[in-house]
């Protein structure tokens, strides 16, 4: 039986970005993955997400900015079966040029479902597939997590009957619903809602916390935030927890039901338990890094439960990698958060503000009006960017601005 130097259990940004670093690094690669390659980022989130999104907010900006371009344009629509053929056909390129960019390293991709590891001695594991087993001296559980369902009453009858969705299946639909409430306001609520509004439908969102995005969001930025959700007609409540869906779709508002066409679920997401893959020990990681408890087992991407992004997935998967090459490396704790809705938020270097004493800070705003070149572009955008620095030393401990294009 060959021995790998390191296997991968899951195939998303963490997975391939630790398969190509091993690689890169003249170690050989097992990624074993049960269906597509690229995770829910490319399959089901990041990328179908953005391609609608751009679609939404570049025909909210041609009809916004017609008289000031002296552009006239009549009868402007989303064709939803070419957008959706544009999505499917975006998906499969980048995922086809994952596989070749795969294949070319040297990596030996295999399709499998991953069941359970198992030690084999000191230095070796034992992977458990459901056609064969293989060996390696180090193990990566990059399997991400599952969607999170909330405590609502009725909630098993909608998501059975199709009303009700989970954020990670949202994208996938043939109409525009009429009406859609969408349940939490992180960055899929926020990115879910900017899209169904954008398409015509009367979108309600729901957050049990007292400001949209929850301690992630700046309040003057969440305050932002949801005066530009209103102009485009998005229906808030705040700390509004949903507590019962009728199984026709009904949610009572203010004593009155009110029945939604369709329903999404955006209440986060879940890392799997990596104790569930393993044969003896359970399996814990230790703080700010993607080791374990079991050496030669590691832990990176959704399933880490940390920053839950792809960005900070494919980081951890390349400092695992670094790791086992006997590399001193941790994870940065300064990964920037994109929320891709309408208005886009980025989050530079993450800090909640709740975390420190107000003597501790004081905070500088900065109007994108004032950046010319993002004036010339965007003469009607009013979003800001603000900067928190430290009393004492006078340091950025984060940058957080909200506005159009800012992430592109």
């Amino acid at each position: 039986m060959k021995i790998y130097d390191v296997a991968i259990a899951g195939a998303g940004p963490a997975g391939i970005s630790a398969a190509l670093e091993a690689r890169k690094r003249g170690l050989s690669a097992l990624l074993i993955e049960q269906k597509q390659i690229g995770g829910v980022c490319l399959n089901c989130g990041c990328v179908p997400t953005k391609i609608l999104l751009h679609a939404i907010k570049e025909l909210r900006r041609i009809r916004e900015n017609d008289p000031l371009f002296g552009i006239q344009a009549d009868n402007l629509h989303i064709a939803l079966p070419l957008l959706r053929q544009r999505i499917q056909r975006t998906i499969f390129r980048l995922r086809s040029g994952r596989e070749d960019q795969l294949k070319k390293s040297g990596t030996e991709l295999v399709f499998d479902t991953f069941l359970r590891f198992s030690k084999a001695s000191d230095t070796l594991w034992h992977l458990h597939c459901q056609n064969g087993t293989y060996s390696a001296k180090n193990l990566i559980l990059a399997l991400g997590g599952q969607d999170h369902t909330p405590s609502i009453s009725g909630i098993s009858k909608v998501l059975e009957n199709g009303i009700a969705m989970h954020s990670s299946q949202a994208w996938d639909f043939h109409e525009v619903p009429r009406k859609t409430a969408v349940i939490g306001s992180g960055a899929a609520g926020l990115e879910y809602a900017s899209i169904f509004a954008g398409l015509g439908s009367e979108v309600f969102l729901f957050e049990a916390f007292s400001r949209l995005g929850g301690y992630l969001l700046h309040p003057e930025t969440a305050a932002y935030l949801k005066s530009e959700f209103e102009k485009r007609g998005i229906r808030i409540f705040l700390h509004s927890e949903v507590k019962e869906i009728s199984s026709d779709g009904g949610i009572l508002i203010q004593g009155e039901k009110t029945l939604f066409d369709k329903i999404i679920l955006a209440a986060g997401t879940r890392p799997l338990d990596p104790s569930i893959f393993a044969s003896e020990a359970a399996v814990s990681r230790h703080d700010c890094s993607v080791c374990t408890n079991l050496p030669g087992i590691y832990i990176a991407g959704d399933m880490s439960g940390k920053n839950m992004t792809a960005d900070a997935a494919e980081i951890e998967g390349i400092t695992a990698i670094r790791i086992i090459c006997g590399e001193k490396a941790v994870i940065p704790s300064e990964i920037p958060i994109r929320i891709y809705s309408d208005p886009e938020i980025l989050i530079e270097k993450p800090f909640f503000l709740h975390s420190l004493p107000s003597s501790h800070f004081y905070e500088e705003k900065i109007a994108l009006a004032s950046l010319k070149n993002h004036l010339l572009t965007h003469p009607k955008d009013q979003g800001f960017q603000i900067l928190i620095r430290s009393s004492g030393e006078n340091k950025i401990l984060s940058s957080i601005t909200i506005g159009e294009d800012i992430l592109s």
